[in-house]
């Protein structure tokens, strides 16, 4: 969660007034002079004012020295909004040492903002040592003030046991006060824990409830869950239409999930020119009632040409975006549309999105990257590089790498030559029914290469893999046995 977000809120925030700029000038006149003759209350009111731009130009150094006036009278709220200045660097240099110490100021006069906000400060050791059981504590006081941020913060703490032991009925509890009070992140985490039976019972209606309620105020998180729902039918009748635009929502907010997920649909062949600019949207066609069938099926499948390709580059610009916000799976999908789509194929530009998204643990771009070395595709050929790639993607359990690595061992490719090792590697991907596995399983077992020679084995491994359409394994299994 991009906690800077919650900073953007000062503790007390003053609503713009509905009357005519005159009254509103007159009022600001009035906070000015009532704050010029030392009223705490004024001063700070009228640095709101001045912090949000509201009937003023916005000045955040104005609103800090107002705070300032204000808090050295021991204002809580003022000392709390310039705990806030100094945590973000509005109007001061950015200082946590400076923020803690007003937050504290705040905290002992019972103001709930600066006990959540100093929360964060010990949770994630800002300008004090990192404490989860003091950020709790602090929490705990905010959130049993009925601040909301804090209810959805202390959820979060019992979901994932942070600072308290894992409790994630207590999480539903924190969350669905917060959620209750507005609060879009709890709404959409607790409905997360409703789509998944985490400390309430499994319920895919209730999770599109609370998602919605969340969505429909802007939250992207919650979005993309939408998205999901009428993708796969989850809670709501599936609907590919509705599941594109809430993916469209959440990935022009930047959320790179749903611009992975939408990518994916036009990939799949779903589209919808009103989701776009009308000037991308195809040009329209017609056919002459005169035209011959075989000109129309031509034209016809010109058109469904250019619709695919038109699909295939948003697609992609949705990917590269993705990537570029840091996505492991953005990078993933991206590669692999240079690396099958023929109007973009690129082996160059595959390789560099595998590997971004293998740097970030993506298993499976791990695996196609050590691949690309191997082959020397996009890529200078490289074993040992091939071999540190395969490595990481089969500790992920990435049967196909556990494979490669084998024959890597089989061969002395990019290491020293191992049959053992290379057996035992066979095995984990035979295990996950890699066929070819078993082929080569067959040739160890039948030359005696890092296990005891076993005909009777090397048999059975080339039949499993013959039997699933391994023509080198049924020759193997006629070399071994002419009378089949």
């Amino acid at each position: 969660m991009d906690w800077s977000k919650l900073f953007n809120k000062l503790t007390e925030f003053t609503q713009d007034p509905s009357g005519a700029s005159s009254q509103q000038d007159r009022e600001i006149d009035d906070l000015r002079c009532r704050a010029e003759q030392g009223d705490a209350e004024s001063q700070r009111q009228l640095g709101n004012k001045y912090f949000n731009g509201q009937g003023v130009e916005q000045n955040f150094a104005e609103a800090v020295r107002l705070y300032r006036l204000a808090a050295a009278q021991g204002d809580g709220k003022a000392q709390g909004n310039l705990g806030l200045c100094y945590h973000n660097g509005y109007g001061v240099e950015k200082n946590y040492a400076e923020a803690v110490r007003w937050y504290r100021l705040a905290v002992d006069q019972g103001n709930d903002s600066a006990q959540f906000n100093l929360g964060l400060c010990y949770k994630n050791g800002w300008g004090v040592a990192q404490d989860y059981a003091e950020a709790i504590r602090l929490f705990r006081l905010s959130a049993e003030q009925g601040n909301s941020l804090a209810q959805y913060n202390l959820g979060s703490c019992y979901q994932y046991g942070n600072g308290v032991a894992q409790d994630f009925i207590e999480a539903v509890r924190w969350y669905r006060m917060s959620a209750e009070l507005g609060n879009t992140d709890a709404q959409s985490s607790l409905g997360w824990c409703y789509s998944t039976g985490t400390g309430v019972a499994l319920d895919n209606a209730m999770a599109v409830q609370w998602w919605r309620l969340s969505a429909e105020q802007g939250n992207a998180v919650a979005q993309h869950n939408m998205g999901w729902c009428y993708e796969y039918g989850n809670g709501v009748e599936q609907n590919f239409d509705k599941a594109a635009r809430w993916y469209k929502l959440a990935a022009d907010q930047d959320y790179a999930n749903a611009q992975v997920a939408l990518g994916r649909l036009f990939l799949n062949g779903w589209d919808d020119d009103k989701l776009w600019d009308e000037d991308e949207s195809d040009e329209d066609e017609s056919w002459d009632e005169d035209e011959s069938y075989e000109d129309v099926s031509e034209q016809s499948i010109e058109l469904e040409l250019k619709k695919l390709r038109l699909l295939e580059s948003r697609a992609l610009n949705l990917f590269l975006h993705a990537a570029i916000l840091g996505d492991a799976n953005g990078a993933y999908e991206a590669a692999n549309l240079y690396e099958h789509y023929d109007d973009h194929k690129d082996e160059e530009m595959a390789a560099r999105y595998y590997q971004k998204a293998a740097e970030q643990g993506h298993a499976l771009a791990q695996y196609f990257l050590g691949y690309k070395y191997q082959e020397g595709r996009g890529v200078p050929q490289d074993y040992s590089e091939a071999t540190y790639w395969y490595r990481k993607s089969a500790k992920q359990g990435v049967a196909t790498a556990q494979n490669n690595l084998g024959w890597c061992y089989e061969n002395g490719c990019g290491v020293d030559q191992d049959y053992a090792e290379a057996a035992r590697l066979y095995r984990m991907a035979a295990e996950q029914n890699v066929w070819r596995s078993y082929f080569h399983l067959g040739v160890l077992y039948e030359n005696g290469w890092g296990v005891t020679k076993d005909m009777a084995e090397a048999e059975r491994c080339y039949r499993i893999a013959a039997d699933n359409g391994d023509d080198e394994s049924r020759r193997a299994m006629h070399r071994i046995r002419p009378d089949l």
